[in-house]
C-alpha cells in the first residue's frame, strides 16, 4: 500500500450511500497512457474485459455492452481520440492484469480504514474502468459488490440510492439478481429520482461509496471535449456474503409461495436465513442446477 493516497467521507456507514473525497488522480497507474495500456493488455488476454456501449442507450436501456466499438475505432484509436464526443470505452474486472492489481490494492487499502467488523473482512476485490466524453450513459441497475466508486477526472453526473430503497428496488428485483443475476425486474421509474440519495455531478478528486445493491445510473453530460474517468473498485465482505445468502432464501422462500421478511429487519430470522441460503446454494450448485454466484 502506497500511504500517501488517501479515500475519505465525513460521516462514513458501510450500510448507506456515502460521498466520497480522495487523492487518487495523481496515481500514476491511472494516468490515460497507464489506461491505454492496462486496455491492450486486457484486450489480449480475453477480449470480454474490454466493452463499449451503444450510444443510443438511455438510462432507462437494459444494461448490455458489446466487445467492439460501434464506430469501429480499435482500442488504440479510442485513445488517441478520447474527445470525440459519445466515446465510451469500459475495462471489466481489471484487477486480471497483475500491474494494475497493484493500483486496486492501493486503492482498497485506503478505503478499508474506513470500514470496521464485518465489512472490513475484504475479499474477492476488482475494478471496473469507465473512460468517456459526454454524451454517454451507463443505464439503471444494480451491483453485487460494495463499491468505492471513484471519479479521477473530468465530471460525471451520478445517481446513487440506498441499498434498502424497495420503492426503488423491490425485494425480488434484488433476490434475482443475487441468485440469478437477472436485472429483468430492475427497471428505471423516473418517479424516484427525487429519492435518490446522491443525484448530482461528482468530480475530479470526488467519488461516492456504493453498498451492495445499490442502484444508480451514470451520465457524462459536459460539453466540450471533456473526457470522465471514473473507476468502480468493488469487493466482497463478510458482511455482503451474509446478506446475500440471505437474499437466496428468501428467493426460496418467495418461489413457495411465501412473503419473506426483507433482508435486515430482523437479525435472528436472518440468522437461521443465512444458514438455509447458504446450504441451499451450495446444494443447488452441486447438483448442477445453479451456478454458484460470485461473493457467496
Amino acid at each position: 500500500m502506497n500511504p500517501r493516497y488517501e479515500i475519505s467521507a465525513d460521516p462514513f456507514d458501510a450500510t448507506r450511500v456515502c460521498r466520497l473525497s480522495h487523492n487518487f488522480g495523481d496515481h500514476p497507474g491511472l494516468s490515460n497512457e497507464a489506461l491505454r495500456g492496462l486496455a491492450n493488455r486486457l484486450q489480449a488476454k480475453d477480449r470480454r474485459h474490454v466493452k463499449f456501449i451503444d450510444p443510443a442507450t438511455r438510462v432507462d436501456s437494459r444494461l448490455h455492452h458489446d466487445s467492439k466499438a460501434h464506430d469501429g475505432r480499435s482500442v488504440d484509436q479510442v485513445f488517441d481520440t478520447l474527445t470525440t464526443p459519445g466515446t465510451y470505452i469500459a475495462l471489466y474486472e481489471a484487477q486480471a492484469d497483475p500491474e494494475f492489481r497493484k493500483v486496486v490494492d492501493d486503492v482498497i487499502e485506503a478505503g478499508r480504514k474506513l470500514l470496521s467488523g464485518d465489512h472490513a473482512e475484504i475479499f474477492d476485490t476488482d475494478a471496473y474502468v469507465f473512460i468517456s466524453c459526454a454524451p454517454t450513459v451507463t443505464p439503471f441497475h444494480i451491483d453485487r459488490e460494495n463499491n468505492f466508486f471513484l471519479q479521477i477526472r473530468g465530471t460525471k453526473h451520478t445517481s446513487v440510492w440506498q441499498p434498502n430503497d424497495r420503492e426503488t428496488v423491490s425485494e425480488a428485483a434484488v433476490e434475482g439478481w443475487i441468485v440469478h443475476q437477472s436485472l429483468d425486474q430492475v427497471v428505471f421509474d423516473e418517479s424516484r429520482l427525487p429519492f435518490a440519495a446522491v443525484d448530482g455531478n461528482v468530480k475530479g478528486g470526488e467519488g461516492v461509496f456504493m453498498p451492495s445493491t445499490a442502484a444508480h445510473m451514470t451520465q457524462t453530460e459536459t460539453p466540450g471535449g471533456e473526457v470522465s474517468v471514473s473507476v468502480g473498485f468493488v469487493f466482497y465482505s463478510r458482511a455482503t456474503k451474509r446478506r446475500a445468502n440471505v437474499h437466496a432464501c428468501n428467493a426460496l422462500l418467495r418461489r413457495l409461495g411465501m412473503n419473506p421478511t426483507p433482508a435486515g429487519e430482523n437479525s435472528l430470522l436472518d440468522s437461521c436465513k443465512y444458514l438455509m441460503g447458504f446450504t441451499a446454494i451450495r446444494v443447488l450448485t452441486a447438483l448442477g442446477r445453479l451456478q454458484k454466484p460470485r461473493g457467496m
